[in-house]
């Protein structure tokens, strides 16, 4: 089953590389992974090119697209279209390493996929 992270972010790099590494230690890595940087700044740009990870698809929004609505709102327009399941992480949460496998199973059990 393909699915998408999108993780909006606002001037918060550390935290979100703390999420990202948290990602990367998954038994079920996302098909894509979409940042999107309301930030004023490239520090979050900046760590990204410094640790990068795999199927990360990086934005920085203009001002007229900043805030959580419009920055997730501008996520769904970049998902692929063979994503069958989007999820969205805040960019301060760090998981434990089964969380997307767990989910998975959830949607699979009540979808029956």
């Amino acid at each position: 089953m393909k699915f998408t992270l999108i993780i909006c972010t606002y001037n918060r790099p550390k935290p979100l590389l703390q999420l990202l590494l948290s990602v990367q230690e998954q038994t079920l890595y996302p098909n894509e992974i979409l940042i999107i940087d309301g930030s004023e700044n490239n520090e979050t740009e900046t760590i990204l090119k410094q640790n990068p990870f795999e199927k990360v698809n990086y934005f920085l929004v203009s001002s007229q697209d900043r805030g959580l609505t419009r920055q997730r709102n501008f996520g769904i327009e970049r998902v692929v279209i063979e994503s069958e399941i989007v999820c969205f992480l805040d960019d301060d949460t760090v998981l434990e390493h089964n969380y997307f496998e767990e989910i998975i199973k959830t949607y699979a059990k009540f979808l029956k996929l």
